[in-house]
C-alpha cells in the first residue's frame, strides 16, 4: 500500500470506528529520524525502553493467554499446560516488577517525570499513583514471585511441600525416545504447593487471587507505559508540525485458542530444520517471482501471459 501523508490530531490516537467488529484496524506510524533526535536525551532512552518493555508485556500476555488453553483433555496434557502456564505467569510477575523498577529509574529519578505527568492523562496519574503505593508496600505478590520464584530460586526450606503432594500428582514424564519432552511433575506440584501455601499464609490470598493480583498489575502497567509511550509519541509529531505517514491495514483477529495454542510435545532440533528448509523454499519462491516479474516487465506480456507461466512453473501466489 502506498504511503500518505495525513495530518493528524495530536491528541488522539487512531480509531476504527467505521470498521466492522470482525477486523481490526492496524496503522503503522512512520516517525522522522529528525524529530526524534530532537527529544533529549533522557526522553530517548525512555521511548526506546519503555517501548521494549511495553512490547514484552504485551507479547507474554499473549502467550499466556494460548498456554493457559489446551484443546486436548487427557491427563498427560493438562499437567503440561499447568506447567507452562506457571512458568508464564511467573515470568509475567517478574517482567511487571522490572517494568515498575524501569520506570524508577528511567523516569522518577531522572526527574524526567516533572515535565511528562502534566503531559498524561488523569487517568495515568491515578495509576503512577497506584503503582508507586502497591510496590512501596512491603510483601506486595508481584515482588515477591519475582524475588523467590521467577528469576530467582528461594533460599527456603521447601521440602516440606512434598507431604502435601496427593497421589495421582507424584510422576515424572519423560519420552521413551525423545529426552527433551519432560516434565518433573512431582517437583513442580511441590514447590507451587509451597508458593502458594507460603503467599496464602502472608497475604491470606488464594491462587485464584494470585493470578488476578499479576494479570490486573500487568494490565495497569501495560496501560501505563502505553499512555507515556503515546504522549512521546505526541511530541514527536509536534516537532514534525503535526505530520505522521501513515500506512494503514485491517487485520481479522484469532477467533479460536484452539489454532493458537503453544505446542506441548515439539522436538526443538526438528523444528529449527524444517524452519530451515522453509526458509530456503521461500527464498527459491522469492527469487523465481523476482525472475519471473523481470522476464514479464521485459517482454511486456499481459497478466493473462503472466498467470500462464506462473502456472506453468507450478508457484502459488
Amino acid at each position: 500500500m502506498a504511503k500518505s501523508a495525513a495530518k493528524v490530531k495530536a491528541t488522539a490516537k487512531p480509531n476504527a470506528k467505521r470498521v466492522p467488529k470482525t477486523e481490526i484496524v492496524v496503522a503503522k506510524i512512520v516517525l522522522s529520524d529528525e524529530a526524534l533526535r530532537l527529544l533529549t536525551a533522557d526522553e530517548q532512552n525512555l521511548f526506546i525502553l519503555l517501548s521494549v518493555a511495553a512490547n514484552e508485556l504485551s507479547a507474554l500476555a499473549r502467550i499466556i493467554t494460548a498456554a493457559g488453553h489446551g484443546s486436548v483433555k487427557k491427563e498427560i496434557n493438562d499437567d503440561f499446560t499447568t506447567s507452562q502456564y506457571l512458568t508464564l505467569i511467573k515470568v509475567y510477575a517478574g517482567k511487571i516488577h522490572e517494568c515498575w523498577r524501569l520506570l524508577q529509574r528511567r523516569y522518577y529519578s531522572t526527574r524526567i517525570s516533572l515535565y511528562w505527568d502534566v503531559k498524561v492523562g488523569n487517568e495515568c496519574r491515578a495509576n503512577l499513583d497506584f503503582l508507586k503505593r502497591y510496590f512501596g508496600a512491603s510483601g506486595n505478590i508481584v515482588s515477591t514471585l519475582r524475588n523467590e520464584f521467577a528469576f530467582h530460586y528461594t533460599d527456603r526450606d521447601v521440602q516440606s511441600s512434598m507431604k502435601r503432594l496427593i497421589d495421582d500428582s507424584s510422576h515424572v514424564y519423560v519420552g521413551a525416545y525423545c529426552k527433551h519432552i519432560r516434565l518433573y511433575w512431582a517437583g513442580e506440584v511441590a514447590f507451587h504447593n509451597h508458593l502458594f501455601s507460603s503467599i496464602e499464609y502472608t497475604t491470606g490470598k488464594k491462587p485464584k487471587e494470585v493470578h488476578d493480583e499479576v494479570a490486573m498489575m500487568g494490565g495497569i502497567l501495560a496501560s501505563v507505559l502505553d499512555d507515556l509511550l503515546w504522549s512521546i509519541i505526541v511530541k514527536i509529531t509536534e516537532l514534525q508540525q503535526n505530520r505522521m505517514y501513515t500506512d494503514f491495514c485491517v487485520v481479522n483477529p484469532t477467533r479460536s485458542l484452539k489454532t493458537s495454542t503453544i505446542p506441548l510435545f515439539v522436538d526443538p532440533f526438528e523444528y529449527a530444520e524444517e524452519q530451515k528448509a522453509l526458509r530456503r523454499s521461500l527464498r527459491k519462491r522469492q527469487s523465481d517471482l523476482s525472475r519471473l516479474d523481470k522476464l514479464e516487465d521485459a517482454r511486456g506480456s499481459s497478466l493473462d501471459r503472466y498467470l500462464q507461466i506462473l502456472a506453468r512453473r507450478k508457484i502459488k501466489l
